[in-house]
């Protein structure tokens, strides 16, 4: 079972600031319900670590195909394996990256986009 003390030091774990769902049972990110119900598979049809390494494997194949990709080293199934458990029967690799991202939003005049090299979209209003 897994549990930690985010509630406690006012962390909340996965991106949200409120309590989620699970929080009550020490699941304080998606990870530790995850690996529950990936244990509950395991005992059901003999679902083994190693099965669940080619999914990393595969898509860390994939990355290497995307100049764009963030990790682009190649990943064996025993670097999986030998990987840090986070949360068991999970491992390092079995996670997501959690990468940060930013938006720019270049705004002019009418009369200044006229001059630019591809046609304006005009913003007619906004909410928020």
């Amino acid at each position: 079972l897994y549990a930690n003390i985010g509630r406690s030091r006012r962390v909340f774990y996965g991106g949200g600031e409120m309590p989620g769902h699970w929080d009550p049972w020490g699941f304080t990110s998606p990870g530790g319900a995850h690996a529950m119900m990936f244990r509950r598979h395991m005992e059901l049809y003999g679902t083994t670590t190693r099965q669940l390494a080619e999914v990393s494997v595969a898509f860390r194949s994939h990355a290497q195909l995307n100049p764009g990709a963030v990790m682009k080293e190649a990943m064996t199934i025993d670097d999986h394996e030998n990987s840090r458990p986070i949360v068991a029967p999970l491992r390092l690799f079995d996670y997501c990256l959690i990468n940060d991202g930013a938006v720019c939003l270049i705004l002019t005049t009418s009369e200044r986009a006229a001059d630019l090299a591809k046609p304006p979209v005009r913003i007619s209003g906004f909410s928020g």
